[in-house]
């Protein structure tokens, strides 16, 4: 949801900023945009990659490791453990996003209007560069509660396995 409404958002002003440019180069626009160098932004891109594979990965074993607490019915425990944390997740991180991004967003310099501002070789709608700047800020936060939930998957799936299972 959010990365597609992210690309279309990101999408939307080509046709209007580049009407008679036949070769676009969308990496170096997205980097001049973002207001990040193209290194910065393509490491930050595998930072995300590595976060969300942990972060898949470490949710199941802490589903597997909470069904493993209850004495009967453990696979369905852990079943429920991982839908019941999916759907808290969810919660947290909408208002993760939802919160970080009317932190930005409430102080726009230029809301609706048609100023453009020149950054490189582009003339961009100075609220489409905010609010590209401003979904960076929002998947910085989003990427610092995923690291977070990442320790605290993994330190109860080690206590699970270490000091409950005994598992060595």
């Amino acid at each position: 949801g959010f990365i597609t409404s992210a690309c279309l958002r990101f999408c939307q002003p080509i046709g209007a900023v580049f009407p008679n440019r036949r070769v676009f180069r969308p990496f170096s626009y997205l980097a001049a945009v973002a207001g990040a160098p193209l290194p910065v932004m393509a490491l930050y891109a595998v930072l995300w990659l590595l976060v969300s594979i942990v972060f898949s990965n470490l949710l199941v074993y802490f589903a597997i490791s909470i069904g493993s607490f209850f004495t009967n019915h453990k696979g369905g425990a852990s079943v429920i453990a991982y839908l019941a944390s999916s759907f808290i997740l969810q919660v947290i991180g909408f208002g993760t996003l939802l919160g970080t991004g009317f932190s930005f967003a409430g102080s726009a310099p230029f809301p609706g209007s048609d100023v453009l501002v020149r950054i490189g070789s582009y003339d961009i709608p100075a609220d489409f560069v905010y609010s590209v700047r401003t979904m960076m800020h929002v998947s910085i936060a989003y990427l610092l509660v995923l690291a977070g939930f990442c320790v605290l998957f993994w330190f109860v799936s080690w206590y699970t396995a270490d000091k409950r299972l005994n598992l060595d």
